[in-house]
């Protein structure tokens, strides 16, 4: 089966664009143009402590962090956003983008020297400094879609920085970004993404660089290839005993001894999203199961996703990525009981 993604210019009237064709990156037919359908934003793409945040506020209300041994400015969260919408719109210069939507965690608080002595409830606002820790973010280009199984996909580009993981007692050095493309479900919000279009960790010392390195991932991501990936779980279900001998399994994978562990493929869900997982299986309005306690590895992996919106900023790509994996791996078993993820099945 052939993945054919769904584009539309935003800034073109369709009539006029007659047999045009726009080449996606790295694909290697045209895409169709045609009339996407509407995309509405019902819930947040990751949800855990974070709050939502517009990119002024980071502008104009949050101060910049420094490495504190040569007072050299770290590049912000904002300028990471900004620089992807350059990227993305080198790439895709005929789409129109979805305005960012950031979320964010683990504010900093801080105060001006002239507040030095002034109790903190009697603060006025231009006395109080803050940045946050931790951020993540998404852009969406809704005029590539696709449909899985009913459930509309938007084309999806994001990422996620972690003031936690650098060391800003040093020098200015290499600082670390997270970067993804990849899809997001617009039935429940969840992001599809896969280790092709992951870069969980991007070294940089300047937005140039930061830049080079994220068009990088981009024009290497493979979207065809990724949709057929997705597509294919559709064709895999689980019945009820499988799913509960499924959900018995993955509990005791956090416990096994360390060598039984190293066996078998990683799974980075925890318990918390196991009973997600479990709660959502009956009670999901979209992913559920069916009339006979079956459920489809779309929707299986649908409620995966949908678990890990719980996570933390830092550890949410990492997951992401592992439950489509998990997925597939699980379909594998299915039809293959040598398979490494057997053990989950049996």
């Amino acid at each position: 089966m052939e993945a054919v993604l769904t584009t539309v210019n935003n800034d073109t009237d369709l009539d006029k664009l007659g047999d045009k064709k726009i080449l996606f990156p790295s694909l290697n037919s045209p895409l169709s143009l045609s009339q996407a359908q509407p995309i509405v934003n019902k819930s947040p793409f990751i949800e855990a402590n974070t709050e939502s945040v517009t990119l002024s506020h980071l502008k104009e209300k949050c101060i910049l962090p420094v490495f504190t041994m040569d007072n050299e400015i770290t590049i912000s969260h904002q300028e990471f956003i900004e620089t992807t919408l350059s990227c993305i719109q080198e790439t895709f210069n005929s789409h129109k983008v979805d305005v960012p939507e950031i979320r964010v965690s683990h504010q900093i608080k801080g105060r001006t020297p002239d507040a030095l002595h002034i109790a903190a409830k009697d603060l006025q606002e231009h006395q109080r400094t803050s940045y946050f820790e931790r951020m993540a973010f998404i852009i969406r280009i809704p005029g590539i879609t696709e449909t899985i199984n009913g459930d509309l996909v938007s084309l999806t580009v994001g990422g996620v920085r972690a003031y936690n993981t650098e060391n800003l007692y040093k020098k200015k050095t290499y600082e670390k970004f997270k970067f993804f493309i990849g899809f997001q479900n617009m039935v429940c919000c969840n992001l599809c993404i896969n280790t092709d279009g992951l870069k969980s960790e991007i070294k940089a010392i300047s937005t140039n660089e930061l830049g080079e390195k994220i068009q990088q991932v981009l024009t290497s991501y493979n979207a065809e290839s990724h949709l057929e990936a997705m597509k294919n779980l559709v064709d895999y279900s689980l019945s009820e005993r499988e799913f509960a001998q499924l959900i018995g399994k993955t509990r005791l994978y956090n416990y096994l001894p360390k060598e039984e562990k190293e066996k078998l493929p990683e799974l980075l869900l925890n318990d918390s999203h196991l009973s997600t997982l479990a709660k959502d299986y009956y009670q999901d309005k979209s992913f559920c199961r069916g009339e006979d306690g079956s459920i489809n590895l779309w929707k299986f992996y649908n409620l995966l996703t949908g678990s890990n919106k719980t996570s933390y900023v830092d550890t949410f790509l990492d997951r992401g990525v592992n439950a489509f994996e998990f997925s597939e791996g699980v379909s594998k078993a299915l039809s293959d009981r040598n398979s490494a993820y057997a053990w989950f099945l049996s």
